[in-house]
């Protein structure tokens, strides 16, 4: 969830979502990759496109 919601908007989410959703605010693609690898992804191996980029594993 973008981290520029307010706090009453995060709180609606959370509501809404109940135990099934974890709402994580971020405020960039870096934070949303880190806070998906803390959670069992693997956004810290993904890489950069561009030469020589290979897909993660």
């Amino acid at each position: 969830m973008p981290a520029s919601q307010s706090d009453d908007e995060i709180a609606a989410a959370r509501a809404v979502a109940g135990n099934q959703v974890q709402i994580i605010p971020v405020g960039t693609i870096d934070e949303a990759l880190a806070a998906l690898t803390k959670l069992g992804g693997n956004g810290d191996r993904l890489g950069l496109p561009g030469k020589g980029f290979k897909p993660a594993p």
